[in-house]
């Protein structure tokens, strides 16, 4: 078929070999294996030439053949790229997550950014398995040969024409030409799908794997240009290189972190029920979910373990990151995938049961701690802030307990010098709990007891005074609750209001504009004047006392 002055039709290889007449359909089933099969030896020779590789890209997930080594595998991978994987009977309909997918076409950049397992893909592709003919979502499952600009938006725009045949045929025959993406392809992509008169989404899953700065300035560039018939969906295991925040501030980004995609127990009752002869209480589902914090994978995977036991009780209650499935899905996607540095750094910090980059660099006799935690947290790696400010972080239950478990088998010698140099940091900002339980972690029991004694605490009994020395605190000063004449002066009760936080000496320190010497006084006045000797004391004392 051809167009204009002799050239060829872009879209007519775009057509679905079922609706070409019989003999047409032939000699485009002929045509396209002779293609398929030079396309994969120009692949196998290593071309570049985007022309010579992507002239065929739209119609490999549609052609017809007999043999699929006839093709060779090639063409089959390009024609899984076009296709959401397919929805099992049994999946656990995400019914409240998916109608607020639906309900926001208005955003330009719908983001799913969650770490392995969370149901990223899963969730897209009930989405899209819910698709009506004003509301058209293209699927496109990338990989890492997707670095390549003009291979990304060929297959980008095969699979907007596959979702809505014919919405792009210009963009099309351009980049089958090797034209410039970003000069050229885009612009004219954009001014098509402005031209449409229905909505049109496109799906890139996956988007982790693509690294090249190149393709994410242009998938920039679109999003802050796309028409209002056009959305934009990313799944992707870390955060993009993409303007996220002014879209966020614009109100044009919706955004499904881990968070959000969470299972509630209602859901993972459901998810469990589908194992074959498992019967659990509502107590135990709970406890799973409390266990796995609702993620996906982890669910499934003691699902998976719980077939056929006869224990469920007993396997549920011990229930951790060292069961074999966890640690089979967990060093598979995600430890075994890390550079040597940041799988030490992700190992040797799983002794900390929160992190902040003060505390790791101390920890592990470094610096620098505080930039690698932002990595950790950008790439979704199991990792979970505490606080708004991003400043403490924790990993996640089943991870931080893999990483334990496989620290102890890589590292036995030097699990207790780290928890001994947690115990030291801990101790210095003034937070005797988490010293004393790295100091009784690291087998340093003197020591412990040592602090125990000179810090007034005993944690054996909940780290509360006796009644006998608490019951001496005056009531008659302006601060109820000191003693006579001893109230409490307007920086120390600063301080005091800061105690119940999880922030360090250090960080009162710099949110008060002052030293750590003058903290630490203050704090040693605040304990002596409401006749404390802990932290948490004064902080329960104060409570009762009305002074918080």
């Amino acid at each position: 078929m051809v167009s204009g002055a002799g050239r060829p039709d872009p879209t007519a290889a775009l057509k679905h070999p079922a609706q070409l007449a019989p003999s047409h359909r032939a000699q485009v089933a002929h045509d396209q294996r002779d293609t398929a099969i030079s396309v994969q030896s120009v692949i196998v020779a290593g071309s570049s030439n985007i022309a010579d590789l992507l002239c065929v890209t739209p119609t490999l997930f549609e052609f017809e053949r007999e043999s699929p080594t006839e093709a060779g595998e090639p063409a089959v991978l390009l024609a899984a790229k076009s296709a959401p994987p397919a929805i099992r009977a049994q999946l656990i309909e995400r019914a409240a997550l998916i109608e607020i997918l639906s309900a926001e076409p208005s955003r330009k950049l719908t983001l799913l950014s969650a770490p392995a397992g969370w149901g990223k893909t899963t969730l897209l592709a009930q989405w899209v398995s819910g698709v009506d003919d004003r509301r058209r979502r293209g699927w496109l499952s990338l990989d890492a040969s997707d670095n390549d600009p003009a291979r990304f938006w060929a297959y980008a725009i095969a699979a907007l024409d596959k979702a809505s045949p014919g919405v792009a045929p210009r963009a099309i025959e351009l980049i089958k030409m090797g034209a410039d993406p970003r000069q050229v392809v885009l612009p004219t992509l954009l001014d098509e799908l402005a031209a449409i008169d229905h909505q049109i989404a496109l799906i890139l899953d996956d988007y982790h794997l693509v690294e090249n700065r190149a393709v994410h300035e242009q998938v920039g560039f679109v999003v802050e240009r796309m028409p209002q018939t056009f959305q934009l969906v990313i799944a992707t295991r870390s955060d993009p290189v993409l303007p996220l925040a002014r879209l966020r501030a614009r109100g044009e980004l919706l955004e499904l972190r881990a968070e959000e995609l969470r299972f509630q127990v209602g859901e993972a009752a459901d998810l469990l029920g589908g194992v074959p002869g498992l019967k659990l209480t509502d107590a135990q589902v709970q406890l799973l979910c409390r266990r796995t914090e609702g993620w996906a994978a982890g669910l499934h995977l003691a699902g998976l373990s719980l077939a056929g036991r006869t224990d469920a009780a007993a396997f549920i209650n011990t229930f951790a990151g060292d069961n074999r499935h966890i640690v089979d899905y967990l060093m598979a996607e995600v430890l075994d995938g890390q550079p040597p540095e940041l799988r030490d750094f992700l190992l040797r910090t799983s002794v900390l049961g929160r992190l902040c980059g003060e505390l790791c660099d101390a920890v592990l006799q470094t610096s620098g701690s505080a930039a690698v935690l932002e990595t950790i947290e950008r790439e979704n790696l199991f990792v979970m802030p505490l606080d708004m400010s991003r400043h403490w972080y924790r990993y996640h239950q089943l991870f931080g307990e893999l990483l334990r478990t496989e620290l102890r088998r890589s590292e036995p010698d030097l699990v207790a010098d780290l928890h001994r140099r947690a115990a030291t940091w801990f101790e210095t900002e003034g937070l005797i709990n988490e010293a004393e339980r790295h100091l009784v972690a690291g087998g340093d029991i003197a020591r412990s007891a040592d602090l125990i004694a000179a810090d007034g605490f005993d944690e054996f009994n909940g780290g509360g005074l006796s009644g006998e020395r608490s019951a001496g605190v005056a009531v008659t000063s302006r601060n109820q609750g000191c003693a006579a004449g001893e109230e409490l002066t307007p920086k120390e009760l600063e301080v005091l209001r800061l105690l119940p936080t999880r922030l360090s000496r250090s960080e009162i320190a710099a949110r008060l504009y002052v030293s750590l010497n003058t903290v630490k006084t203050h704090q040693r006045a605040v304990y002596r004047k409401l006749r404390v000797e802990h932290r948490s004391t004064a902080v329960s004392r104060a409570r009762e006392l009305g002074l918080l």
